[in-house]
């Protein structure tokens, strides 16, 4: 597994795929009406579960259980928002969740899924979610390196 560093640790709104700079522009104050609209929400991460196989999960996540209401209503108005400027709509239905970890290979893959098993229903704690920030992702083999564009406070934030 490659795990996700804690300075990494993010829930993913709306993914955008390759943008170029210029747009940029259009999408901060989109993503600033999305997020006036929000109070800031108290979620609790809890669970871990696994996207793929669950005897060879590609991967693994915790889940969101307090707050996952909010949080839903706050991804439809940023996905609102981004499908208005013309970024395509997910063809997948939106899940709320934290990537933990990636496969990299079957190796030790068996103790993982006895992980997942034995913690499925556990809380890991709570976080409090206060703004919508709009990621570049540069992919480094090392893991990815996140730089912030923009940063929309929620409301009352």
């Amino acid at each position: 597994m490659k795990w996700v560093q804690p300075d990494a640790i993010h829930i993913t709104l709306f993914f955008l795929g390759d943008v170029f700079a210029a747009r940029v522009a259009d999408l901060a104050p989109a993503l600033d009406a999305a997020a006036v609209l929000a109070p800031p929400l108290r979620c609790t991460v809890c669970g871990l579960g696994a996207f793929g196989r669950l005897d060879s999960p590609r991967v693994i996540w915790a889940g969101i259980g307090e707050g996952a209401g909010a949080l839903a209503r706050l991804q439809r108005r940023v996905a609102a928002a981004c499908e208005a400027l013309g970024f395509p709509p997910e063809e997948r239905a939106w899940t709320p969740h934290i990537t933990i970890g990636r496969s990299r290979s079957s190796t030790g893959i068996r103790s993982v899924v006895e992980a997942l098993e034995k913690h499925r229903e556990d809380v890991f704690g709570e976080s409090l979610i206060s703004r919508i920030v709009l990621m570049r992702s540069t992919l480094r083999p090392e893991g990815p390196e996140y730089t912030i564009l923009h940063a929309s406070p929620l409301a009352a934030a």
